[in-house]
């Protein structure tokens, strides 16, 4: 992610530094984790096609609210990269959870 748009989401509690890694906050992910648990528990389809990304993108809206404030140069940066941070978190979370390996 480009290093305004980094500083645009630490800013805002929307990511977290874990080492040299940036991810998305605890906040987020638990936002995201409620999500797709609501999903499930409403007897939706299994998770398919760009849903994680779709309620990524709308938990960090959310989280935003309409302070939007921010340069273009740091929201649009932010954006575009959150399918890519979303990711390596969620990967992440795989790996500790013991169901994932690199």
């Amino acid at each position: 992610m480009h290093p305004s748009g980094v500083q645009f989401g630490l800013s805002r509690g929307l990511l977290q530094r874990r080492g040299e890694e940036i991810l998305l906050s605890d906040q987020l992910v638990e936002t995201i984790s409620l999500q797709a648990q609501m999903h499930v528990q409403l007897g939706r389809p299994a998770i398919r096609g760009n849903f994680l990304v779709d309620i990524t993108v709308r938990a960090a809206q959310d989280a935003l609210g309409n302070h939007y404030q921010g340069r273009r140069e740091e929201i649009v940066p932010f954006f575009a990269s959150l399918n890519r941070t979303m990711y390596y978190t969620l990967c992440g979370v795989a790996e500790r959870a013991g169901l994932a390996h690199r």
